[in-house]
């Protein structure tokens, strides 16, 4: 059997496969032996992250709420207790006995309540926009924002206290100021048809 050159085929007419070869195993490469300024740049690395705590290293969490784990209020609900029953002891007993001091503590209260409201309005901003617009056009929709879904649950603790002891004063207030706008309104539109 004569085998044809040149055409890559044998004398029958079967093409010939060529042969597979294996490429030799290649000699693990020698690990880089550390210099001594490798060997203190290591240790001067690990001394750094032992120094600092775990807390500062890690990257950061989301919130609370978003994680879904569980969240110990055992605190939050011991600040609201002390909270309550000071602020409760100053309005309605007989620890304040002027009326000028009680009127001027219960300012400050309703300057803290406008605040709240103010930096309750801008959080709902920062979480989602439809949230602060509901808050600026819905009233008191800015408590319900700070109860249901806001993070901030020393926040939470110290308002919800506050405004159980001064809410009457609260709800006064906003009631006076209700009235004097609708009178207000009124009068400019009799005002305007006469």
């Amino acid at each position: 059997m004569e085998k044809s050159q040149g055409n890559g085929t044998d004398s029958e007419g079967t093409p010939k496969t060529p042969a597979i070869r294996l490429a030799a195993p290649k000699a693990p490469e020698k690990p880089v032996a550390l210099t001594d300024a490798g060997r203190e740049a290591i240790e001067r690395n690990r001394k750094v992250r032992s120094f600092f705590p775990k807390r500062l290293t890690r990257p950061a969490k989301p919130s609370r709420r978003r994680r879904g784990g569980p969240v110990s209020v055992i605190r939050y609900w011991i600040l609201f207790i002390v909270t309550l029953l000071v602020s409760a002891a100053l309005r309605w007993g007989n620890i304040v006995s002027q009326q000028s001091t009680l009127d001027i503590m219960i300012q400050v209260m309703l300057i803290y309540f406008g605040l709240l409201h103010v930096g309750l309005v801008a959080q709902a901003f920062h979480d989602d926009v439809f949230q602060g617009v509901l808050c600026v056009f819905i009233p008191f929709y800015s408590v319900y924002y700070m109860l249901r879904l806001s993070d901030s649950l020393a926040l939470r603790a110290v308002s919800t206290g506050l405004f159980l002891s001064f809410g009457y004063d609260l709800i006064e207030f906003l009631t006076a100021v209700s009235l004097e706008t609708y009178e207000f309104i009124n009068r400019w539109i009799m005002s305007g048809a006469g």
